[in-house]
């Protein structure tokens, strides 16, 4: 699978197992028009520090020679939850925020505000339902009904 980065058309995935990655532990950044003038906002996926670590081997590791075909499959599965949580936040936000027809190749100030603010409600909202699902989830494990 080749994903888009920056202004560059595609990259290579890692040939090596990744550790699992949600969106919780990654940091998120978005770069403005300023300095990727072809491709306004680019988002950027980094793993937490801590998991950085234990993958570069300075926490136990398993053997290199057993690769678990379960944990590969659930990597996959992440990563393509994590490319259409960001396929849903191009759409959305740029059909809210940019009109059908291009005056400049460049974002306005007002379409870079806009797209701003998309990208931020829909992670914050996002959050907010990832905590909700996790405190039903809690009540249902600790006997009460799901959903109250």
């Amino acid at each position: 699978m080749w994903l888009p980065v920056g202004p560059r058309a595609a990259v290579p995935p890692c040939s090596i197992p990744l550790p699992r990655v949600t969106l919780s532990a990654c940091a998120i950044q978005t770069v403005n028009s300023l300095a990727h003038p072809f491709k306004p906002y680019t988002l950027t996926l980094r793993p937490h520090p801590k998991l950085a670590m234990s993958f570069f081997g300075r926490a136990p590791q398993a053997p290199s020679g057993s690769i678990n075909p379960q944990q590969i499959e659930m990597a996959e599965a992440e990563l393509s939850m994590i490319s259409d949580i960001f396929d849903r936040i191009v759409r959305s936000c740029h059909s809210k925020c940019i009109s059908e027809k291009y005056a400049e190749p460049d974002l306005n100030k007002g379409e870079g505000v806009c797209i701003d603010r998309c990208v931020a409600k829909f992670f914050e909202v996002n959050a907010k339902v990832g905590e909700r699902m996790q405190t039903m989830g809690g009540a249902a494990q600790a006997g009460g009904s799901f959903g109250q």
